[in-house]
């Protein structure tokens, strides 16, 4: 089974998966997610930061500037 560390994701939606998969995460792994949709981001993120793995996810919205530095992190699962 698949151990990464760091996981990248497009289209949060819920944020269901985005928390499953943090989970998974190790405790130094982290795993950035992007939306695109406002309202979903809204519902997602209160998800997410009420979770108990959210110091492990970076949420986004997509038009965000942090996706300039994805080019300095190595991911090794992409989830879309």
């Amino acid at each position: 089974m698949l151990q990464p560390k760091n996981i990248l994701e497009i289209g949060t939606f819920s944020g269901y998966s985005a928390i499953a998969m943090a989970k998974g995460l190790p405790e130094d792994g982290l795993l950035w997610t992007y939306e695109i949709n406002d309202e979903m981001e809204d519902f997602a993120r209160k998800w997410i930061e009420g979770s108990d793995v959210a110091h492990k996810n970076t949420f986004n919205n997509w038009r965000c500037q942090r996706v300039e530095c994805l080019n300095k992190v190595l991911f090794t699962t992409l989830f879309f």
